[in-house]
């Protein structure tokens, strides 16, 4: 089913719905004629709830099957971009995590990060609760950074989109 055969859907039943409120209306003879504007009114805030509702409902049930669906579209954000890491000192070889911030834009929450080691011989996805002090344009990452080498760290939008790499090199 698509978006468009949704819509028509909803269309018809909505205005379904307001005929049978205005006919209804118009059949109530006995009632003032201010009486009969305001019930056309409800009918129209009616229509216009009962689409909201639907349209609401194909989100999260789209959003529940753990995906996107061709029936409820996902409008997504600009794309993340990963400047610059804000390091003192290099980093050192070590099993303790380390602090890695990082600055940027778009940066969003239930957003994650991914770390490839030197040679690409592992690589490490962090959940969106390991980002730290998370900002449009910072957060920070703990992360044990073993090997020495470059690292390569990019991040993904809870949209699906991937920002740049950019490299985090650790020195002997």
């Amino acid at each position: 089913m698509t978006t468009a055969h949704v819509s028509s859907q909803l269309s018809h039943g909505a205005r379904m719905i307001a005929l049978t409120i205005v006919r209804g209306a118009d059949r109530l003879r006995d009632l003032p004629r201010g009486w009969h504007l305001a019930i056309r009114s409800l009918s129209i805030a009616l229509v216009l709830w009962v689409a909201a509702v639907a349209a609401v409902d194909r989100v999260v049930a789209a959003g529940s099957r753990g995906g996107h669906s061709e029936d409820a579209p996902v409008v997504a954000g600009p794309a993340p971009v990963v400047e610059k890491l804000q390091v003192k000192k290099p980093f050192a070889p070590g099993t303790a995590p380390q602090v890695i911030p990082i600055t940027g834009t778009n940066f969003a929450p239930g957003m994650t990060a991914r770390l490839i080691s030197p040679m690409d011989e592992d690589t490490t996805t962090f959940p969106p609760t390991a980002l730290e002090r998370l900002t449009p344009t910072s957060f920070e990452l703990r992360a044990p950074l073993e090997t020495p080498g470059t690292y390569q760290l990019s991040v993904r939008t809870p949209d699906g989109q991937r920002s740049n790499t950019v490299a985090i090199v650790v020195k002997k």
